[in-house]
């Protein structure tokens, strides 16, 4: 499965509701809509901080949650080898293409 960064959301009626999606039988397999499985509108992503720096999609959502709150998000758990950092605000779409 693979992870695109968007900058813009796309509009709902694009895809084919999973349930629509599970009521019939598509006439082809290619060429219609895509398959929406899951819409979360402002998810906030909590990941380990060495996970963030290493996923370059996961680093640049950082970036952009940085630079449109002026300020890093993150907080630890009291320990001084784990570092958990937030990202808030984000639209979590998962489909079949």
């Amino acid at each position: 499965m693979a992870l695109e960064l968007i900058r813009t959301a796309p509009e709902l009626s694009s895809f084919t509701s999973l349930a629509e999606h599970q009521a019939q039988t598509p006439d082809t397999f290619y060429g219609g809509n895509p398959v929406l499985y899951y819409h979360c509108a402002n998810a906030e992503l909590s990941i380990d901080s060495q996970q963030l720096e290493a996923s370059a999609a996961f680093s640049a959502l950082r970036a952009d949650s940085d630079a449109t709150s002026g300020a890093a998000n993150g907080s630890t758990n009291g320990s001084d080898t784990s570092h958990q950092s937030t990202i808030p605000g984000l639209d979590i779409y998962v489909t079949s293409a």
